[in-house]
């Protein structure tokens, strides 16, 4: 397979992964023409420059169980397990690929003025840009164009099977950047920041199993 064949089915593919990447609204969708994404989880990790940012605003991050992470000086990380997920990689044209998934458990962002707490998360992808909603600090808040992905920069690991079979996928190493709205919502909180829209906070990480729809 041809690199940018691979990068395209790869990007494809990512989409009911990437969709469970943060907090649309009532969680997966039963519609039979998206597939299935099972067995999934997702992994974020943000780099130094990130931690520095935190560290400096004396901001720390901690996960809501089941969710599970730590953080360091180094950066930190939190993975979320996915209870349900459903998706269409459009490989034809991956652009139009979209997905909607659920998250377990949940993250707190704390610092002395006070804490930004997201939970029962639910989310959709369409294209490259993450939207959603979750409950923030107990109230429902519809979060729209949290995070934006170049799925393309990440790397797609998938064992090949027949045509219509279920498979085992995993999209590694694919940059995260705020949006416009979120990187607002991050400062009204804690205050102005070194962050823009083009900084890549870090790399996120997403597994599962795909099964298409029935033809």
């Amino acid at each position: 397979m041809s690199a940018t064949r691979r990068g395209i089915i790869g990007g494809a593919l990512a989409a009911p992964l990437l969709a469970c990447l943060t907090p649309t609204a009532s969680g997966a969708s039963a519609n039979p023409k998206l597939g299935r994404v099972s067995d999934a989880w997702v992994d974020l990790r943000w780099n130094k420059h990130t931690q520095d940012e935190l560290d400096r605003l004396g901001v720390t991050v901690e996960p809501v169980a089941p969710a599970t992470g730590n953080q360091n000086s180094g950066g930190g990380r939190v993975r979320f397990p996915v209870r349900s997920a459903t998706g269409d990689p459009s490989v034809d044209d991956p652009g139009r690929a979209r997905g909607t998934a659920v998250l377990e458990g949940g993250l707190v962002l704390r610092n002395p003025a006070g804490e930004f707490r997201l939970s029962d998360l639910v989310s959709s992808l369409e294209g490259e840009t993450v939207s959603g909603e979750a409950t923030v600090n107990g109230l429902v808040a519809a979060l729209q164009s949290v995070f934006t992905f170049t799925v393309g920069e990440g790397r797609l690991d998938a064992v090949p099977v027949p045509s219509g079979r279920p498979m085992r996928i995993q999209v590694v190493g694919v940059p995260m950047r705020l949006t416009e709205a979120s990187l607002e919502v991050f400062e009204a909180t804690f205050g102005p920041s070194n962050l823009t829209t083009k900084t890549v906070l870090g790399h996120l990480t997403a597994g599962g199993v795909y099964t298409p729809p029935e033809p």
